[in-house]
């Protein structure tokens, strides 16, 4: 099961790095994604992140004071809720109280950094798994007391290291560059993801039209088995049929007699031409 952890500064940076080696450790199926540490050097990250977000079963927004209003943030709760339920997105506050989110993180159920809300995120992590791959209730708790010291550590060293004065206010001139640089990553994702959507319709697009010529072949070879098989049916020559001798002996009544004859032997010769398969030499039954 993937997990997307989207993080903005440094403070999330450092609280997303945390989950990511500490959550296999409770639930060992998941499979843990972080921008920083899961993407190769000198890859194109936008690709990445874009395949990431379509792949992903559930995703945690690492929200701090100092990114919240970033729009960057935004911007990655937004393209994971457009491929993942909303109810499957969760925003993690660090060193928040939910009444200060808002704005577009305000849509989601948060989990604040308390060791019953990060329980509640475990299991709902562990409802989205596959059935065969999820943890009975008991198992998940107990792994949950197990571990829990650990990242209860880290998050508390992080919580310490991190206690700056606030930001001072951005600039106009600041924000509106990050806007832009926002909309230039936007347009970037939305180019692969469609370049993967476009994959995945030519390879649809290849199946059928292979498909397609199958079926076609095999039309052709019953068209030739009918086409022999009508090749086959015996039918009377018109020679057979009609008589050759000379009328001119006749008496005319005769004459008009045999003439009709002839014209219903030519009736039903046509009538077996035309009609379907009565008779079919002894050596094609089976």
């Amino acid at each position: 099961m993937k997990v997307f952890i989207g993080w903005s500064a440094e403070t999330s940076h450092k609280v997303a790095v945390a989950l990511h080696d500490w959550l296999p450790k409770v639930i060992q199926a998941i499979k843990p994604f972080v921008s920083s540490e899961d993407i190769a050097r000198g890859a194109r990250w936008s690709g990445v992140i874009a395949k990431e977000l379509q792949a992903s079963d559930y995703g945690i927004i690492c929200v701090t004071r100092d990114n919240i209003d970033t729009a960057w943030i935004n911007f990655e709760a937004g393209a994971l809720s457009k491929e993942i339920e909303t109810s499957f997105v969760t925003p993690f506050l660090f060193d928040l109280k939910p009444s200060e989110v808002l704005g577009p993180l305000g849509q989601f159920m948060a989990v604040a950094n308390e060791k019953d809300e990060i329980s509640k995120l475990l299991a709902n992590i562990n409802d989205r798994q596959d059935p065969a791959q999820r943890l009975e209730k008991n198992t998940l708790d107990d792994a949950f007391k197990v571990y829990w010291p650990q990242l209860e550590e880290k998050l508390k060293a992080i919580a310490q290291g991190s206690k700056t004065p606030s930001p001072p206010k951005r600039k106009p001139e600041e924000l509106l560059e990050e806007l832009l640089e926002l909309v230039r990553a936007q347009q970037r994702l939305l180019e692969v993801i469609n370049g993967v959507n476009a994959d995945r319709i030519s390879s649809m697009t290849y199946h059928l039209l292979t498909r397609m010529e199958s079926l076609g072949a095999r039309l052709d070879a019953v068209s030739r088995s009918v086409e022999s098989l009508h090749m086959q049916i015996v039918i009377p020559p018109l020679g057979d049929t009609l008589t050759t001798e000379p009328l001119a002996d006749l008496s005319p009544s005769d004459q008009l007699k045999e003439y009709e004859k002839q014209v219903q032997k030519l009736n039903e010769f046509f009538r077996q031409r035309t009609s379907k398969p009565s008779s079919v030499p002894a050596e094609t039954k089976k």
